[in-house]
């Protein structure tokens, strides 16, 4: 057995400590975080951050895009918690109707008892329309954030039909992938 050496680090094959940083030489390695020996459960593998193009879909009539200045969000990817962030900006807008989704950088990964259900913040500006009745939400193995609108007791997927072009989306939301 390799003895731990008084400084308390014990390099093995496989890691590289060049330049203060800690790098793998190969892929699919992490840190154990909080624990004294290998539990899987507390193996941080994974972490990522980027910017990525929103795509817009909706299920219905009309149609929408988005301001090619303005179409861009921001994420932040640790273990298999995603967050992302950023303001979208609608400049088209004729008369769409229905579900109103984009797309998202993962899908979203299956969790016990429906604990997979990802809602975030939204907050609209500059639509002339019932701007406060928003929510957006994940849904199971999906890569896609929905737009619906809410009143007192329900969620209707319908908010394309409050959309205004010239309107910008806030977004704030976190969910789970695989």
């Amino acid at each position: 057995a390799a003895q731990i050496p008084t400084n308390g680090l014990n390099v093995d094959a496989g890691l590289d400590i060049a330049g203060g940083n800690l790098t793998f030489t190969t892929a699919d390695k992490g840190v154990h975080l909080g624990v004294t020996s290998a539990t899987a459960a507390n193996l941080m593998d994974d972490y990522e951050e980027g910017d990525f193009q929103v795509t817009t879909t909706y299920a219905g009539s009309g149609s929408w895009g988005l301001n090619t200045s303005n179409d861009t969000l921001h994420y932040v990817k640790v273990g298999t918690l995603v967050h992302i962030m950023g303001q979208i900006k609608v400049s088209a807008y004729s008369s769409a109707s229905g579900i109103g989704y984009i797309d998202l950088p993962f899908a979203q990964g299956a969790q016990t008892e429906d604990a997979d259900t990802g809602t975030g913040e939204v907050q609209v500006l500059g639509a002339s329309q019932n701007s406060n009745v928003f929510c957006i939400n994940v849904y199971t193995g999906l890569a896609r954030l929905y737009f619906d609108r809410h009143d007192a007791t329900s969620l209707a997927n319908a908010a394309l039909a409050q959309f205004d072009s010239n309107m910008a989306i806030n977004i704030s939301i976190s969910y789970h992938t695989s």
